[in-house]
């Protein structure tokens, strides 16, 4: 029997606490990382595995959040 999966949910652009809260109710574990850049301060700039991926539940998500 395989695992069960899910799609990790596009939470680019959303404020760190709404979009930790959408991928852990996905059903995924969140580590969050940051990125220095001019873009998403403040907000999640990326996903890995990536927004839109098929990934076994329980699966660690890292968030990537915007600093200057």
């Amino acid at each position: 029997m395989s695992a069960a999966r899910a799609r990790v949910p596009d939470a680019r652009g959303w404020p760190i606490d709404a979009g930790k809260a959408a991928v852990e109710k996905a059903g995924f574990t969140v580590k969050v990382g940051y990125r220095k850049g001019p873009d998403w301060i403040g907000k999640v700039a990326a996903l890995s595995p990536p927004a839109g991926a098929s990934a076994c539940i329980g699966t660690e998500v890292e968030m990537s959040i915007g600093v200057k």
